[in-house]
């Protein structure tokens, strides 16, 4: 009867380990799914600020100096928090026409920061300097009809974020649904710090 006992009690002991264990590795798959969501970045002079870790935009008193946001929109255009846009250790890399499923690991190095490009206003006909990662410039082709028409051109793109974390994301539309500088985008975002990406 003793020896009964013994070996239901650890018959339970291992079925309640052996579903910690299963609890904890859904977890660690559930952090790992892909989001897609829409930025409206409308304005010719306002950036939008983005959390990858947060799945949100945020408001950012100082940009130069926060690590708070990791990318940043404002129409076509796409700032990483390094370089001349912040102090993070962002940065983009430029990973070619992929499968977003398939590209499972972010390179170690390669990464751009952020520099100046010119911005053009279609809304006053001139150019201003503004500060953009200039890999990020490449999500897409612009036609020469006026108006212009943006069109992703299915490029996948590695992203260090602010912390140094890293990131994948496609660029998947311009103008949502209701009009351009309305961003879709689709990303996945890797929180314990390793390149792996699936």
């Amino acid at each position: 009867m003793r020896h009964t006992k013994l070996s239901t009690v650890i018959t339970i002991a291992t079925l309640i380990t052996f579903s910690a264990c299963e609890k904890k590795a859904s977890n660690n798959t559930d952090t790992l799914k892909p989001i897609t969501t829409m930025v409206a970045a409308t304005s010719y002079t306002d950036w939008v600020y983005y959390s990858l870790s947060e799945n949100r935009v945020i408001e950012i008193s100082d940009p130069a100096t926060s690590t708070n946001w990791d990318i940043a929109l404002m129409r076509s255009h796409f700032r990483t928090n390094s370089g001349t846009s912040g102090n993070g250790n962002g940065g983009a890399f430029d990973a070619g026409v992929v499968n977003f499923d398939t590209y499972i690991q972010a390179p170690e190095t390669g990464y751009v920061v952020d520099s100046t490009i010119q911005s053009f206003n279609f809304l006053t006909m001139d150019s201003t300097e503004v500060a953009a990662n200039t890999v990020l410039e490449n999500w897409g082709s612009l036609s020469e009809e006026m108006p212009p028409v943006f069109t992703p051109n299915n490029k996948v793109f590695a992203i260090k974020t602010a912390t140094g974390n890293y990131a994948k994301i496609i660029i998947l539309s311009y103008y949502g649904t209701s009009g351009s500088g309305n961003v879709t985008f689709k990303y996945l975002y890797q929180p314990n710090g390793s390149r792996v990406l699936e």
